[in-house]
């Protein structure tokens, strides 16, 4: 008996690319490969620095796509993410040494290897001229992922005699990175990645994001009790609404980039206003230690104050939202001196969005916040101050400056 035979055989795929991003092809592939190939483990390997093409514009740090990486493929089972390209920032990375590195570490007495490298069409054809390509058609099986539209079609190139090259059948989606980087910019993009890529990219604003405002709300939502989703919506559908009365208004021109850019920032802070207000003043407590939030005495013990403070925690952290969105949404209920357009928005979106109990003066306000901004925020303070007096709570320092500022008489000293 052969020495081979006496030896168990392990299959090990080899998935290297830039995944810049990682999309649903990517991860089909791999997912196909594991099975057709019926390998015991997968190995990713997110590009270093690439010889074979310079880094497009805007591409994500090797840091991001390894973390990337670990989202779309982590739950593929055998498949294992490898920082052994992205860790080398000195030199330019080739498959060939990456390949040697990979069988010296899957080395085991009693047992052999047999190795797949696996690519998709556009590096399947080219194969022939990486560097040292000889000693990858030796080692290797080469497993082609064919996928749409695609050079020559995919047809297998002239590769050395006794090369072994299999095709992995694999559902088709016609989605390549560069589409992606491209649609995500415009809103678009959101289905042809992971969901949790997806929302990776939306947390650290990669490739220029904006986010698609259904998967928004939907991860918005999911922050909310079923009860307040109603609010979150009413609190979205009244700010744009107040967005398309004062905008022009302003002081800023009404060119449409800006103004689409104010309407998504309005509805973004209306989606995420009331994140955490389901929380306890416990769980809030953690939230301010957590993420470092600066909250004076009064705030630290009212969860309500406190809310508006966590939940722009939250808007920037899980969501990336700049800072006119987190104040926004950090204002929401206590309201500041000398408010900017959204923080006006946002704050009167809050008080009159249609799905509102009635109270006292609410007709009224609704009136005043479509014909006297200023005055609507003036009116909605004074409703405020006069509920939390009734009710024996102290009114917050922010609120109270506000109402100063706000004043018939603030105003009067203000010009």
């Amino acid at each position: 008996m052969s020495e081979k035979t006496l030896l168990n055989t392990r299959k090990i795929g080899i998935y290297g690319g830039a995944f810049n991003p990682p999309h649903l092809a990517h991860v089909l592939c791999a997912r196909s490969a594991v099975k057709s190939l019926g390998l015991d483990k997968l190995i990713v390997v997110p590009s270093g620095i690439s010889p074979h093409k310079p880094e497009p514009k805007g591409a994500a740090s090797g840091a991001d796509r390894l973390e990337m990486c670990k989202l779309a493929f982590g739950d593929i089972v055998g498949a294992e993410v490898s920082e052994i390209e992205v860790a080398n920032t000195a030199e330019r990375s080739y498959t060939a040494d990456t390949l040697r590195t990979i069988m010296e570490r899957e080395r085991y007495p009693g047992e052999a290897v047999q190795l797949f490298l696996i690519c998709g069409t556009d590096m399947f054809v080219t194969l022939p001229d990486w560097y040292d390509a000889k000693f990858l058609f030796k080692n290797t099986v080469i497993a082609h992922c064919a996928r749409p539209g695609t050079p020559d079609g995919g047809k297998a190139p002239a590769f050395p005699p006794g090369t072994e090259a299999v095709t992995v059948a694999m559902p088709q989606i016609a989605v390549s990175s560069s589409q992606l980087r491209e649609l995500l910019p415009q809103g678009g993009g959101f289905g042809l990645a992971p969901d949790t890529v997806y929302g990776y990219i939306v947390k650290n604003r990669l490739y220029g994001v904006d986010p698609n405002l259904a998967w928004l709300r939907r991860k918005a939502y999911e922050f909310y009790k079923p009860k307040r989703i109603l609010h979150a919506a009413g609190c979205e559908e009244e700010a744009l609404r107040l967005s398309e009365r004062w905008f022009s208004c302003s002081g800023t021109a009404r060119d449409s980039d800006n103004y689409e850019q104010f309407c998504r920032e309005a509805q973004t802070a209306a989606m995420l206003h009331d994140a955490t207000k389901k929380l306890t003043l416990d769980e809030q407590l953690e939230l301010v230690e957590k993420y470092g939030i600066s909250a004076d005495e009064d705030e630290l013990q009212a969860a309500n104050l406190l809310h508006g403070k966590t939940a722009a925690a939250i808007a920037r952290t899980e969501f990336g939202v700049n800072e006119r969105v987190a104040d926004a949404i950090a204002f929401h209920t206590t309201s500041r001196s000398d408010m900017n357009l959204l923080e006006k928005v946002i704050y009167l979106a809050d008080y009159i969005e249609p799905s509102r109990a009635p109270f006292y003066g609410l007709e009224k306000l609704r009136r005043l916040a479509y014909t006297d901004l200023d005055g609507a925020v003036y009116f909605s303070l004074e409703l405020t101050a006069a509920d939390l007096t009734f009710r024996g709570i102290k009114i917050h320092k922010s609120t109270a400056d506000a109402i100063h500022f706000y004043s018939p008489c603030g105003q009067t000293l203000k010009n």
